[in-house]
């Protein structure tokens, strides 16, 4: 039995140092894995940071792209509106220095050459400077006339045939207290139209006054007799239409 119980210890001791052997080889292992699964971790992190960092600079090349566009976008607007108010203030002289015109004109009288048309025994006159619609129609006014309204197409072709097809005129014609609702500046009833194809069109909102030998921008040329609805504030020459005088009768001829 003395011999017996060694031979049995030996034999465990060597299991047992076996067994520690192995879970030291497992320990090893694990411990191997975790620092793979750390290193994975660690990895990640940096790429992580690495992305967080290329987002916060392609927002910030974003951000500084917007803003130099929004730069140059109101620089451009500032242009336009300085470029506008200089064009309007230009204007303003314009108009300033034509109404000083019609107000002399007013004073002194200016000596118009006038036409009569035989059939109508109405007279006719071309104002001797371009004004928009409403100082030429006050200058109309003040030579004793208004803008002329055109009838019918043989008072129309007679307008052409005097003073010409090559000039747009003002004529006495307007919508601007109704959109499409064409009156005469002497209040009389507006029966006859000659339009240009495809006027009266109104374009851009603002075209309210007629003239007489529209120009037709495919063709770079008037078309004689023809209408067109235009912005009033163009500078174009008016014809000037008034009635004859009667002639006076001389008593000592009864």
């Amino acid at each position: 039995m003395s011999i017996t119980k060694p031979i049995l210890n030996t034999a465990a001791y060597a299991i047992i140092l076996l067994l520690i052997l192995l879970m030291g080889l497992a320990l090893l292992k694990t411990k191997g894995s975790f620092q793979d699964s750390q290193d994975s971790i660690d990895a990640a992190g940096r790429l992580a940071r690495a992305n967080k960092e290329a987002l916060a600079n392609i927002d910030a090349m974003v951000d500084k792209k917007i803003a130099v566009r929004l730069a140059l976008s109101e620089k451009k607007l500032e242009g336009r509106i300085s470029g506008l108010q200089t064009r309007n203030l230009k204007l303003q002289q314009q108009l300033a220095g034509l109404q000083r015109k019609v107000d002399a004109s007013a004073q002194k009288g200016d000596d118009l050459k006038w036409y009569i048309n035989p059939k109508t025994r109405t007279c006719y006159a071309l104002i001797p400077f371009g004004l928009p619609w409403h100082p030429a129609k006050q200058y109309a006014a003040t030579n004793g006339g208004h803008l002329v309204v055109i009838n019918d197409k043989e008072e129309n072709d007679w307008l052409v045939k005097t003073f010409g097809a090559d000039t747009e005129y003002w004529t006495g014609l307007t919508d601007e207290a109704e959109e499409g609702k064409w009156t005469a500046v002497n209040g009389e009833e507006v029966k006859y139209f000659n339009w240009a194809a495809p006027e009266p069109d109104n374009y851009r909102k603002n075209q309210h006054y007629v003239i007489i030998n529209s120009k037709a921008p495919h063709l770079n040329q008037t078309e004689p007799g023809k209408w067109n609805d235009v912005p009033g504030n163009e500078i174009r020459i008016g014809i000037i239409e008034k009635k004859v005088a009667a002639p006076r009768t001389n008593p000592s001829s009864r």
